[in-house]
């Protein structure tokens, strides 16, 4: 009798208990649910940085009254390097094709001009280019 009753508890616990909601009635609930998604409005230039326009830099090098050769420098530069890209002395000199010196006398005057932002992490004498925001602000 005992070997009865323990064979009557495992088979009573091993079967699913009933809910009392039948498959077809979850189906139906899923259909009936609206699905909403919400209306998202961004533009990409509200989320992409531009760097500085080379408008804005040429005049800032004539309000600094530097001459055309550092900008026609300047300009080669801007068109070298990228919005959020990081550079520092060893890339002008790449881009500019020029001597080390001259590399780091054009970052003197990017830091003068305030055309670029120091970043940590990166090494020593690394800067990115400020975006178009950070200048009118």
């Amino acid at each position: 009798m005992a070997l009865f009753s323990i064979y009557t508890i495992i088979h009573t616990l091993s079967q699913k208990p009933e809910v009392g909601v039948e498959k077809s009635d979850i189906d139906n609930e899923k259909s009936e649910i609206e699905v909403q998604k919400p209306e998202v409005n961004i533009r990409v230039s509200d989320i992409q940085n531009d760097k500085i326009s080379l408008e804005n830099l040429k005049q800032i090098c004539r309000n600094k009254s530097y001459n055309i050769t550092v900008i026609k420098s300047m300009e080669k530069l801007y068109s070298g390097i990228e919005a959020d890209q990081v550079f520092g002395a060893s890339d002008v000199e790449a881009i500019l094709g020029c001597a080390r010196s001259t590399a780091a006398e054009m970052m003197r005057k990017l830091r003068d001009m305030g055309v670029v932002v120091p970043i940590t992490g990166k090494g020593k004498g690394k800067y990115r280019l400020k975006y178009e925001a950070e200048i009118r602000g």
